[in-house]
């Protein structure tokens, strides 16, 4: 009779909404003690569904609720009806969502082979063809780099979303090559001319009196004369290439013959009259091998 009597004014209390608002939900521990205080199993599950319950309904629970009943007292189905009631209204586990997918940037470069970088982090190099694949940036702006020897770098911004594939393209630009420097070349000295030989002789003009001493100096390919001393004249100096020097008439060249310039024919003799000078024919034929020694 006490216990009927518990649990009816248990029952009555919990049914009264309280003052200050709302009812909330039942909690364990209030449905295992209407079950100890003999309120039966199919009205606590009317009074669950009014209210609701905030706690899950695992094995333990299970157990517990089983064991709250008096023994012999609710049938088995009864019990399993309000352990149905429970499961179906108890408060759901929270389904995690699934990870956004990744932002996906793909990088395309002209020329190929180009290093990328995201917020100067290097991602890797474009390929051949000038493509690489970035992926796993984080939600929002980040800053793009592209760099390569010989080439200007190319900046950009990209705002990455998740699940989202952006392109970002570029065309590097080809520096200019520097101008090697010009190292002006040491002028070089002309080689010394050899000598051949040089003679002591004189000359006169033919068709003229006067006659001037000098130098012939025969260096190869070449005859030259230096008139020398008093009443020298310059414009009678000559140099001659072996081709320029004309025989009269006999194609050679020797002591007492000619040479033609300029319509004069240049005539030597030794320094002594009668005499050869020593070595004259040899030198000519070095000098110019072409010309006939006669």
């Amino acid at each position: 009779m006490k216990r009927a009597w518990v649990a009816t004014t248990l029952m009555l209390l919990m049914a009264v909404p309280p003052l200050w608002g709302a009812q909330r939900p039942w909690t364990k521990d209030q449905i295992i003690r209407m079950l100890k205080g003999d309120v039966p199993p199919k009205r606590v599950g009317e009074l669950a569904r009014e209210r609701g319950i905030d706690f899950p309904i695992t094995s333990e629970t299970e157990t517990e609720v089983r064991q709250a009943t008096t023994p012999g007292g609710a049938a088995v189905q009864e019990i399993d009806a309000l352990l149905g009631t429970l499961r179906e209204i108890a408060p759901k586990p929270a389904i995690p969502l699934p990870p956004p997918e990744p932002a996906v940037l793909v990088v395309e470069s002209v020329p190929g082979g180009v290093q990328v970088y995201v917020d100067d982090v290097f991602k890797g190099a474009t390929s051949q063809e000038g493509k690489l694949k970035v992926i796993g940036l984080a939600p929002g702006q980040h800053q793009i780099r592209l760099s390569l020897q010989g080439y200007g770098d190319k900046e950009g911004q990209v705002e990455a979303a998740a699940g989202i594939t952006q392109t970002y393209s570029a065309y590097l630009t080809e520096l200019p090559h520097p101008k090697p420097v010009e190292v002006p070349a040491e002028p070089v000295a002309p080689a010394p001319v050899p000598i051949i030989a040089s003679f002591q002789l004189w000359h006169f003009i033919a068709g003229f009196a006067n006659s001037h001493f000098g130098n012939l100096v025969l260096t190869p390919g070449h005859v030259s004369w230096t008139e020398e001393g008093r009443g020298a004249k310059p414009e009678d100096n000559f140099s001659l290439s072996c081709a320029e020097i004309v025989n009269a008439g006999k194609n050679g060249l020797k002591e007492g013959d000619h040479i033609r310039l300029q319509g004069r024919n240049y005539i030597f003799m030794p320094t002594a009259k009668g005499r050869r000078t020593n070595g004259f024919e040899a030198a000519i034929s070095s000098a110019c091998p072409s010309v006939v020694i006669n």
